[in-house]
């Protein structure tokens, strides 16, 4: 009985270890971007967008700073966020007014 608690606990690790994440980056002046995926398609983007916020959060808070997300996007098994760590007395620091960035993109001329 025990070895079939380790065995659900070690697959139930992989499973979450396949989600991957990239470090927080630069995309301009107090703006950053941060994506993950999972290569096995298991963990849904939604609960990948999730571990996204909570990274974010933190990086703001390690700064002094609060999380104001400017907009995400998120399919069935990546997401990704762009984010401002501002000073809670920024004038930028608001609710949030974000739309999802559409996956498809239609030109005309």
């Amino acid at each position: 009985m025990r070895t079939k608690y380790m065995l659900v606990f070690l697959i139930s690790g992989l499973l979450v270890a396949c989600a991957t994440s990239t470090n927080i980056v630069p995309a301009g002046k107090d703006t950053f971007l941060i994506a993950g995926d999972d290569s096995w398609d298991t963990i849904s983007g939604k609960k990948i967008k999730t571990t996204l916020y909570q990274k974010a959060n933190s990086y703001c808070e390690k700064n002094g700073k609060k999380l104001q997300p400017l907009d995400e996007s998120v399919s069935s098994y990546s997401a990704e966020l762009r984010f401002r760590c501002l000073k809670e007395n920024d004038p930028g620091y608001t609710r949030p007014n974000m739309e999802t960035v559409p996956n498809v993109k239609i030109e005309t001329n």
